[in-house]
This record gives structure tokens, sequence and C-alpha cells, in this order.
């Protein structure tokens, strides 16, 4: 039996993705960090192709630094010097902000990406050894609370900048159709309600390979 990476083909035809990006298009001298590359090393990549792109695009840009076994790059200056993996979790997460944030500042300067629904997500949280004592009392917030920020252009701040809403990543579609207008339709319960409602624009979705 295959694992769900070998899926990976069938979900990118049933979703008609034009470009997938992955390590083998990467430069050979690509700053690596444990069995991937570096997250700055993805983000690189993906500006250049975001640069050469004239049209609205829907882009998503994987990152794997923060995820098991939480390798980050040599030269990283880490802000936790102490051994195991919850220490080494904690520096693969200060080393994914960094990135991010600089990814972003870069991304936001630029007259696209200031056009841009710019969304921050995960798949899933993780479930480390000083955290199972808690999963036992709350699996949602050990393996199913994730982060979900989405940063939109100047036209639509009128949107609030916190939802308490308690909602799932397929929540996010139906958000994006009511923001972009495109709301007037009957859909399936497992597409999920919206978690707020509104007009129009281009999308970013940052959730070491990507695919628009």
């Amino acid at each position: 039996m295959g694992s769900g990476a070998d899926r990976f083909g069938a979900f990118h035809r049933f979703h008609q993705t034009d470009h997938i990006v992955d390590g083998f298009k990467f430069p050979k001298n690509s700053k690596s960090a444990g069995w991937a590359y570096a997250d700055e090393e993805t983000f690189k990549m993906a500006r250049k192709y975001w640069d050469q792109i004239d049209e609205p695009t829907y882009m998503v840009v994987q990152t794997s630094t923060s995820h098991s076994p939480f390798f980050v790059p040599e030269d990283f200056k880490k802000r936790f010097h102490s051994r195991g993996e919850y220490f080494s979790y904690l520096n693969s997460l200060a080393y994914v902000d960094e990135q991010i944030g600089l990814f972003l500042k870069d991304l936001l300067n630029s007259r696209k990406g200031k056009n841009s629904i710019i969304i921050l997500t995960a798949d899933h949280s993780t479930q480390l050894p000083a955290r199972r004592i808690e999963s036992i009392k709350n699996q949602y917030l050990t393996k199913a609370q994730v982060p979900l920020l989405m940063i939109l252009p100047k036209e639509l701040n009128q949107y609030p900048k916190t939802v308490d809403t308690l909602g799932s990543l397929i929540d996010i579609v139906q958000t994006l159709l009511d923001i972009l207008g495109e709301n007037n339709f009957d859909h399936e319960p497992e597409q999920g309600p919206a978690l707020w409602g509104g007009p129009d624009i281009a999308l970013w979705l940052i959730n070491h390979y990507f695919f628009y």
C-alpha cells in the first residue's frame, strides 16, 4: 500500500493544477534542513515563480522545516540550546517564523502582493512527548489546533480582525468565495461554512514543493 504522498498525482489532476515545483527544480546548491530544503530556499523559489506570473493566480507554498524531525539550517542562530525533540521543535518554529516574516515583508512591498489575499495555515499540529499528557485530556488542542491567518488588501480591511468561530480547514474555501462575492449558490456540507462574508481579489495560500 502506498503512502499518502503517492496519491499527490491524482490529487493535482483532480484539482487541475497547472504547475508543480518540487525538489528536482531547486538549484543543486540549495541549503538543506534535514530531509528537505530549508524554508528560505522554498520561499526564494516561490518568489521567483511569483514574479513571472502576470494573471490572477492561486498558489500554494508548503514549508517543511517545522515538520518532524525539526532540523534547521546550520547557519541559523538557535534560540533554544537544550537538547531534546521539544527544543528542536521550538527552534524549528523560530526559524519558520523568521522566514515567513521575511517572505511576507518582501511580498507585501510588491504591487501584486498588496493586491493579494494571503493565508497562513497548517494541515495539522504535532504531538511531542512534553504534550502527550495534555493530548489525553484534549486531543483537539494537541493534534487539530492550527494557526489560521488571513492578510487582506486594504479595500477589504472592513473584515473583523479576529474571528472567534471554531472552524476547520474546509471552511477556508467558502470563506474565500464569500470574500470574492461568489456566495450565491448552494454548497455541500462537507465544503464547510464561511467564517465571514464579503466581495473580490488574487490569492496566496502558505501552508519543499508548491503548485499553482
